[in-house]
């Protein structure tokens, strides 16, 4: 893991070098000279490393293990008509999986950008609901997004050693002229046979919102591997921690809109 600094400091491109420092334990940490050097570094996320997600955020002293935790996605919204696209329903749904930022629509695409719990499943699909009952499925595609688990959509392992995996038992061939052996019992299907829809409205209601403090502190995660840094005397903060599944996948969120939802400033 210690190429992960120069491989950082390398891609940043800052007026001047940041400092890297390895903590041990997996925890790094950064220091930047100036706030334009580190604001320039946030403005440019998301980052990965061996191709996985990077979480970074300005530090804050707190003691929460929730934190750092986020990281900003643009997240192209498929499936809705074109005459549904606008601001509205953008910021709805961004800030039913996270926290909206901004929202995007051009004459081919709809996007918005929003700060996503990376230690939470990704939601990958999300249901507009009108009240004439008409329902639209949104596929949300998240950009830049590098490794994940397909089946249970969390960050910080692949879908060969995603623990909601069903267990496959080989099969061997019974003996001549004898019974073959009674089967096996099949795993119980987990609800990761439908992941990317589940709501977690109740999950990232545990977190408060984010909060940039003055300074040039700077706390920067990647999946999977979080430290926390304290004192005063830091610019900058790199963290790196193993994040953890939640016990249950629900479905995915419904919001209820008006037919003709109007505009954001309207």
């Amino acid at each position: 893991m210690w190429s992960l600094i120069p491989f950082l400091t390398d891609h940043w491109k800052c007026a001047t070098r940041p400092i890297g420092s390895d903590l041990g334990e997996g925890k790094f940490q950064f220091q930047f000279s100036s706030k334009e050097d580190m604001q320039m570094v946030l403005d440019n996320r998301p980052y990965h490393f061996a191709h996985w997600m990077i979480i970074l955020e300005q530090w804050e002293a707190t003691t929460s293990p929730s934190f750092p935790s986020k990281i900003p996605f643009w997240i192209q919204v498929l499936g809705v008509p074109v005459h549904l696209w606008n601001e509205a329903i953008l910021k709805l749904i961004g800030e039913d999986i996270g926290w909206f930022i901004c929202g995007e629509i051009t004459a081919t695409k709809a996007r918005l950008r929003a700060h996503i719990n990376g230690l939470l499943p990704l939601m990958k699909a999300y249901t507009l609901e009108f009240s004439d009952r008409n329902e639209v499925v949104a596929t949300l595609l998240y950009e830049k997004l590098e490794k994940h688990c397909t089946l249970c959509q969390m960050l910080d392992h692949e879908e060969s050693t995603c623990p909601q995996k069903p267990s496959q038992t080989p099969l061997h061939a019974a003996p001549r002229h004898s019974l073959p052996p009674p089967p096996t019992r099949g795993s119980t299907p987990t609800s990761s046979s439908i992941s990317g829809r589940r709501d977690v409205r109740a999950h990232f209601s545990k977190y408060p919102k984010p909060l940039i403090t003055p300074g040039k502190h700077l706390t920067l995660e990647t999946v999977p591997t979080t430290a926390v840094a304290t004192g005063e005397h830091l610019k900058g903060t790199l963290q790196l921690s193993r994040a953890t599944t939640p016990n249950t996948l629900e479905k995915h969120p419904t919001t209820m809109l008006s037919a003709d939802p109007p505009p954001l400033n309207g």
